[in-house]
């Protein structure tokens, strides 16, 4: 847990870590060559953290970068 980070602007490279699919947010972890649903509900819960962190603190702006393809 991250206790008082407050930052102006965050800019946030959407990856394939979590994805929206059958109308929920899905963390995944990469397992070479591919992608895979993360399989501990810790990793889950790190991983949607991560996102709400970020997305929740920036002040002044924000801008995200959709990696995949169909949300560009």
């Amino acid at each position: 847990m991250c206790q008082g980070l407050e930052v102006d602007y965050v800019g946030l490279c959407w990856g394939g870590d979590l994805i929206w699919k059958q109308n929920a947010w899905v963390p995944r972890q990469m397992r070479a060559p591919r992608w895979q649903g993360a399989r501990k509900e810790e990793a889950k819960q790190c991983g949607l953290n991560a996102y709400r962190l970020l997305l929740a603190h920036a002040h002044a702006g924000l801008a995200i970068c959709s990696m995949r393809q169909r949300y560009r």
